[in-house]
């Protein structure tokens, strides 16, 4: 009687405290609740298998909102244990590719170093402002380009 009673619980907590922390974590399908985009968030994004870190550099409206970011821990191989990745300094994304992805709010105001922002700037002070039309996955994928092979010892 008593395991019986132990699922029980263990199952009705799930159903409480799973859609808690879906919550807290923040929607991003732009609906009703979702939370709404400012520079200095970071969000995770499973790519692939592999977890990016995306880190909100600026927004500005352009033709629709656009959202400025930068995404760490792009993996691009590994050799034996090692994980080989790489940084995208910047990236710019239209609101509704960035709403279609399914990303997971973890800090809602980090600190953005004046280092991170070189790119952006340089973004700006172009001719031409691209803007990916692709979803992230793809952008990420292309932007962070093919490495030659290695030889791991």
């Amino acid at each position: 009687m008593f395991t019986k009673l132990t699922l029980v619980a263990f199952i009705l907590s799930a159903f409480l405290i799973v859609p808690a922390q879906q919550k807290q974590a923040g929607r991003n399908d732009g609906g009703p609740g979702a939370v709404e985009y400012k520079a200095g968030q970071v969000w995770h994004l499973n790519l692939f298998g592999n977890p990016v870190k995306i880190t909100i550099l600026a927004l500005e409206d352009r033709k629709g909102r656009i959202v400025h970011v930068r995404i760490d821990d792009v993996l691009i191989g590994t050799c034996g244990d090692t994980r080989l990745t790489k940084t995208i300094e910047h990236i710019a994304f239209p609101e509704k590719i960035m709403r279609k992805s399914p990303m997971v709010l973890v800090e809602n105001q980090a600190a953005i170093p004046d280092s991170y922002l070189a790119a952006y700037r340089q973004w700006q002070g172009g001719k031409k402002h691209d803007v990916s039309k692709d979803a992230m996955p793809e952008a990420i994928r292309e932007a962070s380009g093919r490495e030659p092979p290695m030889i791991c010892n």
